[in-house]
């Protein structure tokens, strides 16, 4: 994937707003090919080989990992009416958001790892909630989750 192609995707996951219901679809599959699929927005793009997601109420996902560790992940950009515009008449690429194709390597429990990745997500969150979110992430989101990036494909 072209660089600025990978700093759209990294922009795009990472600037995801939970709270102003921006999440990111997380999909697994039990042994049988049964898909399921989990909001997720504690979650990032580390670098081009890397992502993380904070773990905490995905009890069906966690134990389709654990039989299959491949993922996928789905992003794409809140729809505007510039943004239509702007495609339509040809000034945007057709990208409107990227599918993530991981496999996890890594389910970490420790507390410090855990808290860095939690001041990685907080900017996201609008000043005034951060320290009630900050508290619900370290009571609620007890594993970090460390996927390998397989493939990356645009949507659009």
């Amino acid at each position: 994937m072209k660089t600025e192609h990978f700093e759209k995707l990294q922009a795009m996951f990472n600037g995801i707003r939970p709270l102003k219901g921006e999440l990111v679809g997380f999909a697994t599959h039990d042994p049988e090919g049964y898909p399921n699929i989990a909001p997720v927005g504690s979650m990032r793009v580390v670098d081009g080989h890397t992502i993380h997601v904070l773990q905490g109420m995905l009890p069906r996902t966690m134990e389709n990992l654990r039989k299959n560790p491949r993922a996928a992940f789905c992003v794409w950009k809140r729809p505007t009416l510039a943004g239509i515009l702007k495609s339509v008449a040809g000034k945007e690429d057709g990208c409107v958001g990227y599918r993530v194709y991981a496999q996890l390597i890594e389910e970490v429990d420790d507390p410090d790892a855990i808290e860095r990745e939690i001041c990685h997500i907080l900017p996201r969150i609008p000043w005034v909630a951060r320290s009630a979110m900050r508290e619900f992430f370290r009571k609620n989101l007890r594993k970090l989750l460390s996927f390998s990036i397989e493939e990356i494909r645009e949507i659009g």
